[in-house]
Parts: C-alpha cells; sequence; structure tokens
C-alpha cells in the first residue's frame, strides 16, 4: 500500500519468528529515504500484547487502520479438524486501532458499546479508512433488542458499521434485518469486502439467503439459496446493485457487446474508485468477467494485450481520474495491465527480470488491498520470483 507523503507499507515476517508491518519513505524517483517499523507481533498496544496482526487499511492521508489479535488470560482447549481436544491455549481476542500520525490506539474493542446499545463482540473482519478519516468495518456483535425484567436482551448478529475518531461506532446495517427488495424475500447472511468513497459513497459484497417460493411440489423444509451481490449506494442508504445469477450480455469496455455469464455467479473484490466507478469480478467457477462501471474489460477466453489467452483475473485498483490497473492470468503466466478508458496495455508481465541478474517474476499480486495508488500515479504491489523470493515493487509514472 502507498499514501500520497510517500511511503510504502508492506508485511514481513523477522528471522525471530515476528509479523511485522514495516513502512518505506521513497522521493519521487522511488529511492529509498527512510524505513520504520510500524507495528509488530510482541509490543503493547494500550497495554495488551499483540500475538498477531490481522487486515489492515491506509487512507491518502497516511493514516492507518489495523485489527490486532490479543491474548486473554482464559485458556481454552484447541480441537483438531476431527474435533478431538488436543490441548489449550489462551483465548484470543481483537482490537481495532487507529494510527493518526501519533502511535497506534486502539478505537473499538470487545465489550465496547455502539449507539442504540448494541456491544461489539472480539471480531472485526473487514476494515476501511478514507480520506476523511471516515471508518467502516464490518463486525459482530450483540444486538441490542431492549430490557426484560430490568435485564437488558441481546441476540448475537454481524452488522457493517462507521466510526470517527472518538466517537461511538453507528450500525449501518445487520444482517438478517435488510431485505433486499430488489432480489425479492433475500436477506443478508454474511459481509464480505467492503469499500468506501467520497462522501460515504460505498460498495460492500454480501452474502445473501433466498427463501424457495412456496409451491405445490415444494419441499416443506426446502433450504433457502445461497448467493453473493453487491449493495452500492450511501452510508444513509444501500441498495442492490445487481441482480441474482449472471449478468446479461454486458457491454464491453471496446464498445462490442460479448455475451455474459449466466447461471449462479460470485462478484468479488469490490473496488470504489474516482467518479464513484465502482470495479469487480465476477465469476461462475469456470469463467470470470473483471467489470468496471458495468463495462466488462476482459473476461475468460479474451486476447490480453500482449496476445494471450486470458483464463481469468484479479480485483482492480481503481485511479482519481478514472484509470484502472488489474492483473490478468493468461496461459502463459500473468500480466499486470493499465486501461485508461480507451487504451489498453501490459506494463508488466511473468518473466520479466527487475534488476540484473535477478530471479524471473513468477506471479503479480495487485487488488488485495484498497490504497495501491498516490496522487501522482505511483503503484505499489507485490511479485514472487521464481526463486521463491517476493519483492515490493513501486510502478513509477512516465
Amino acid at each position: 500500500m502507498i499514501h500520497d507523503l510517500g511511503e510504502v507499507y508492506y508485511s514481513q515476517k523477522t528471522q525471530d519468528e515476528h509479523i511485522e508491518l514495516k513502512a518505506i519513505r521513497v522521493d519521487a524517483s522511488g529511492t529509498i529515504l527512510s524505513e520504520r517499523t510500524v507495528i509488530r507481533t510482541g509490543q503493547k498496544v494500550d497495554g495488551q500484547t499483540v500475538v498477531r496482526l490481522g487486515k489492515y487499511d491506509l487512507n491518502r492521508k497516511g493514516e492507518l487502520l489495523v485489527v490486532i489479535h490479543h491474548e486473554l488470560s482464559v485458556k481454552v482447549p484447541t480441537i483438531d479438524d476431527r474435533g478431538r481436544v488436543t490441548g489449550e491455549q489462551f483465548a484470543q481476542t481483537q482490537m481495532l486501532c487507529l494510527d493518526t500520525g501519533s502511535g497506534i490506539r486502539g478505537l473499538v474493542k470487545e465489550g465496547d458499546t455502539a449507539l442504540d446499545g448494541h456491544r461489539m463482540l472480539g471480531s472485526f473482519s473487514n476494515v476501511v479508512i478514507h480520506d476523511d478519516s471516515q471508518v467502516v468495518f464490518t463486525a459482530d456483535y450483540l444486538h441490542f433488542l431492549g430490557e426484560q425484567g430490568g435485564q437488558p436482551q441481546y441476540d448475537p448478529r454481524q452488522g457493517l458499521f462507521t466510526q470517527q475518531p472518538g466517537s461511538h461506532p453507528v450500525l449501518v446495517v445487520h444482517n438478517d434485518a435488510l431485505i433486499i427488495q430488489e432480489l425479492g424475500s433475500s436477506s443478508i447472511a454474511r459481509f464480505g469486502l467492503v469499500d468506501l468513497h467520497d462522501h460515504g459513497n460505498l460498495v460492500v459484497q454480501v452474502h445473501t439467503l433466498q427463501a424457495p417460493k412456496p409451491t405445490a411440489q415444494s419441499l416443506p423444509h426446502e433450504a433457502p439459496k445461497s448467493q453473493t451481490v453487491l449493495l452500492q449506494g450511501n452510508l444513509k442508504k444501500l441498495q442492490a446493485t445487481l441482480p441474482l445469477g449472471g449478468l446479461q450480455s454486458p457491454p464491453h469496455a471496446a464498445g462490442v457487446r460479448k455475451q455474459g455469464i449466466g447461471g449462479s455467479a460470485v462478484r468479488f473484490g469490490p473496488r470504489a474508485g474516482g467518479l464513484n466507478a465502482t470495479g469487480y469480478v465476477l465469476s461462475t467457477g469456470k469463467q470470470q468477467q473483471l467489470l468496471v462501471r458495468d463495462q466488462v474489460l476482459y473476461q475468460t477466453g479474451d486476447t490480453s494485450p500482449e496476445g494471450n489467452t486470458v483464463t481469468g483475473s484479479l480485483p482492480p485498483v481503481m485511479g482519481s481520474a478514472g484509470e484502472v490497473y488489474f492483473v490478468l492470468s493468461t496461459q502463459t503466466g500473468y500480466e499486470l495491465c493499465a486501461y485508461n478508458g480507451q487504451e489498453r496495455r501490459t506494463l508488466l508481465r511473468s518473466g520479466a527480470i527487475l534488476t540484473p541478474g535477478g530471479s524471473p517474476i513468477d506471479r503479480i499480486w495487485l487488488g488485495s488491498v484498497t490504497q495501491q495508488l498516490d496522487r501522482v500515479g505511483r503503484l505499489a504491489f507485490v511479485v514472487t520470483h521464481q526463486d521463491n523470493r517476493a519483492s515490493v515493487v513501486l510502478g513509477l509514472p512516465v
């Protein structure tokens, strides 16, 4: 990840088996000026020892949002995949932490109370922080139902929350409650990846359950159908943007209409970009489409800019001016590509050598985090080499 102050963030394992999040400061040419450790396992945050680092996100100002795991004083049994007790270990919980430049501090933890009396549980699955310091995350929590006999009543759920520093979390929407009208009787089962853009606009992947329509032939206990869809809108109002099933002949980016993927489909890796554009990958398992602004940039069977047959794609990285960066998998390897609305070009591919005498690139990783492009067009990503080593790469605009 990279922010506009010229720091590139990455995680690594140290020789003493700790995991640390590092930040390298670079100048306009990509020359390394300094390096620092942002956070690592073994250190203390708000008096708690960090035993594992979870998901993290970065905004353009360099503010960091990170999930840390720490141990409780209570031991719980360890169970193998056959359900057998193999020992015991200290129980772990999670804390969502924020670093605005003065050090990492806890933002939300298990037991904290959101507005309306909801109680947070120690599980944060997806986190994002925008340039205006707005925080959005998904978490398990206890939904406050009211009081009975003088005692508060709760129901365990998962929710999508928003929060500003110094305030309580605010529930935007929770599972089991939202009925997606555009999809009939579907309701949210779990939340997936979230991305936030300007003015509270966001896109979120959700897994839904659709109750079967009752018919004379219906089984009395027929299982609900599971689907994956995207919700897009504002923190004040979310709505389904895509129908269940496959897309029907979406427009191709070059203006040519191609047959869409039919049947049950999964939409993953949603990203929000400039001009309120949304990009994501649509997959049926055998076929994939990479879509931006509901236009298909590539799909299985297309030809890449290098002339290779496309077999799939990773989620896109969206620029503020509408530019898109993405990785295509092909029959010969991987290609890092760029699209400016008119032209598509391969910037890097498997087999390329970055430094004299270095090992050729095996795989290119892009799109797994949000902030990989800064305001001057520098692109930060990771590659793995044929000798099994990995490199953090900074692409400079030309």
